[in-house]
């Protein structure tokens, strides 16, 4: 059941807000640019936030509650987390912020922790878990009459995902900024895609959100987290490194990669058009 609604929205507006009014504005001017790149956000639209209870899902929350009003687009959001069963997790706080909001909110309650720790006893547990919630999460939207759902990745976690492919599986990869899922026909948006961690911590942190510790026994030491160890180290010695490679997801007419020839008459590249190109650019 959908917890009930009776105090007005933004109660939170008048502690801080003013103090971090720069980087609330990014967001929403992020969520505005991805909006307008990909078709994310329609009038009529009933969208179902996915809310784990951290910084990124709390903030995109509140941040689309804010862009229905900016935007003047009509939808409405419904907050969702998908309880896996492990413990500690307590939502208290989170409920009261969504109640105070008037954000419906629903709460899935699972066995996907035990599933993956103690039946499956996974190793990496990280990719069943998440495949397990993400299911539950749009069996829920679509209980909720939800047409879309939407998830609070960041453009670190783009980056991040596109490493992990790479150097763990061997290909070019990353999740999208739109997706439509045929067999629930559901849309999932990110539109946070564009948006910095470092704005969302700060946003977090002013305004502030109701953070809720993950209670998984393998927080912080995952494939995720070692790619992301990686990539700071290499800020070292490139300093945009992280804008660099998010730059390098949004303009596909510019990969230069190999292409096995099937024909005789198969095009090759034009390397001096190509250097010719790369001085163009520079």
């Amino acid at each position: 059941m959908i917890g009930a609604v009776r105090e007005t929205p933004h109660y939170i507006a008048a502690r801080g807000l003013r103090a971090i009014k720069r980087e609330l504005k990014r967001l929403l001017g992020c969520i505005r640019r991805a909006d307008r790149d990909f078709g994310l956000i329609s009038d009529g639209d009933s969208i179902a936030v996915g809310v784990s209870g951290g910084k990124d899902s709390l903030a995109l929350a509140y941040c689309l509650d804010l862009y229905r009003k900016f935007s003047k687009k009509d939808y409405r959001i419904v907050a969702v987390t998908v309880d896996t069963g492990l413990r500690p997790f307590d939502l208290s706080g989170v409920r009261e912020f969504f109640m105070r909001l008037g954000i419906p909110y629903e709460v899935a309650q699972t066995n996907i922790g035990g599933v993956v720790f103690d039946t499956r006893q996974e190793k990496d547990p990280c990719a069943l878990c998440a495949n397990l919630r993400r299911g539950v999460m749009n069996s829920t939207a679509v209980r909720l009459g939800c047409n879309k759902t939407a998830l609070g990745h960041h453009s670190e976690d783009a980056v991040n995902t596109f490493l992990m492919s790479l150097l763990y599986e061997g290909r070019l990869s990353t999740f999208a900024p739109k997706t439509y899922l045929s067999r629930r026909d559901i849309t999932v948006l990110r539109p946070f895609v564009y948006a910095s961690e470092q704005d969302i911590i700060a946003v977090a942190k002013g305004l502030p959100l109701p953070v809720v510790a993950s209670p998984c026994p393998a927080c912080g030491n995952t494939a995720r987290a070692r790619v992301s160890a990686l990539v700071s180290a290499l800020e070292t010695q490139v300093p945009d490194v992280r804008e660099k490679l998010r730059s390098a997801l949004e303009g596909t007419e510019n990969y230069h990669l190999w292409s096995k020839e099937t024909t005789d008459e198969s095009p090759c590249r034009d390397e001096d058009a190509y250097l010719s190109e790369r001085e163009n650019d520079k």
